[in-house]
């Protein structure tokens, strides 16, 4: 658990104020920067940007983050692209209730990307879903992509 991993690097009585501790004003600030350079437009925006004017992809970021720092980079890379934060803060990703909560009602296939595979392996066997690991090391568990770009390629 990540919360438990940064315990050593932020003292805290419990996890109430995690997000303070963690997503303070220097750490959004730095997010701002680069959701303004020339490597974010490039590497994140004008790709998801393509597969949302296609009119056949929806772009959620699906995410334990709060929404002090997901919806500044959903806005950033299109006001159509969605956020999706658990209802539940006990109920987490990797739980397979986060995925079946944020597809709910919609239509399948999902196409979920993701650099860490504990994060993918809920969908695992689940014929709603496309998993991608992104990393440029191939995991045997997964199809990989390096970039958004090569997933948009992937994708049409």
């Amino acid at each position: 658990d990540v919360k438990l991993g940064l315990r050593d690097m932020y003292p805290l009585v419990d996890f109430s104020d995690f997000g303070k501790k963690v997503y303070n004003p220097s750490l959004i600030s730095h997010l701002r920067d680069h959701l303004k350079s020339d490597e974010f437009y490039t590497k994140t925006r004008a790709p998801l940007q393509e597969l949302i004017n296609d009119n056949e992809h929806y772009v959620t970021l699906l995410s334990n983050s709060p929404l002090s720092w997901t919806a500044p980079i959903a806005w950033a890379i299109d006001p159509r692209c969605d956020v999706h934060l658990p209802k539940n803060s006990n109920i987490l990703l990797p739980d397979p209730r986060v995925y079946e909560d944020v597809t709910d009602g919609l239509k399948a296939p999902f196409v979920i990307v993701d650099e860490k595979v504990m994060n993918l392996m809920p969908v695992l066997g689940n014929n709603d879903f496309i998993p991608y690991q992104f990393t440029n090391q191939f995991s045997g568990i997964f199809p990989t992509v390096q970039s958004l770009d090569e997933l948009r390629v992937l994708l049409k």
